[in-house]
């Protein structure tokens, strides 16, 4: 373990190892309190998911993916010890496997509800879009909808929307705040899939990768999904 790879306040996600015979597979956003490097232990943060402080127990096993500078980290960690200091829910965990970078994956979803644009797109107009960042100039021809979030990650995102054609590729744009600054996600994506949430017919909820996303961009969005989760936690705290 390294000190130059886990520094308190980095970020990390909790991904639970199923019990045998379970298929439920929790995942939890946290942060770095402290690092020991002689007994390869990290203290972090209760996790809070949906506004929720979630209480994990000693002896639990997750594989723990850590946001560095330069990269992602992965190791199986398990829970040794549980405390409280200052109103605040900690956790020490022992890393059981040696810190090894890896490429992403999976990201973290968060639960929020936002306006967002988006049009369903050829693969020539796909690819122009990737060349430009974001629609040509004189895209009369391409009638952005409107639909709301469900929930978004670095990797993809759920919306309310019009039923969308399994496989079909799509442009998605969005508006979002990041250190007191507007921003705005570009992106193009492919339709995972579009069902109709259960008592409703007039809605669809469609589930989309992202295919491309410019690299700095993606990197604000992950950051901004941490920031929305560190405030709900101080929000929880003063509740």
């Amino acid at each position: 373990m390294s000190a130059k790879i886990l520094t308190p306040g980095g970020r990390l996600e909790l991904n639970e190892i199923p019990r045998e015979n379970s298929r439920m597979s929790n995942v939890y956003l946290s942060q770095i309190y402290d690092v020991d490097e002689d007994e390869k232990r990290v203290s972090v943060a209760m996790p809070f998911k949906e506004g929720r402080l979630i209480v994990l127990s000693v002896g639990m096993h997750f594989d723990a993916y850590f946001y560095a500078k330069n990269g992602l980290y992965h190791s199986r960690v398990v829970v040794v010890e549980r405390y409280k200091s200052n109103n605040l829910y900690g956790l020490v965990m022992e890393l059981k496997t040696p810190l090894k970078k890896v490429q992403r994956r999976q990201y973290f979803r968060y639960q929020t509800l936002k306006p967002l644009r988006y049009a369903t797109v050829d693969d020539d107009m796909s690819e122009l879009i990737r060349k430009l960042g974001t629609l040509p100039e004189g895209h009369d021809n391409i009638q952005l909808s409107e639909g709301s979030t469900l929930d978004i990650s670095g990797g993809g995102m759920r919306f309310a929307g019009e039923r969308l054609e399994t496989g079909s590729k799509i442009y998605v744009e969005f508006d979002y705040f990041m250190m007191g600054r507007p921003r705005m996600l570009k992106a193009t994506a492919v339709v995972i899939s579009s069902e109709t949430p259960l008592n409703r017919r007039d809605i669809y909820h469609n589930r989309i990768r992202f295919e491309y996303v410019n690299p700095d961009e993606r990197e604000s969005l992950i950051r901004y999904i941490f920031e929305e989760e560190r405030k709900d936690r101080q929000n929880e705290r003063r509740g």
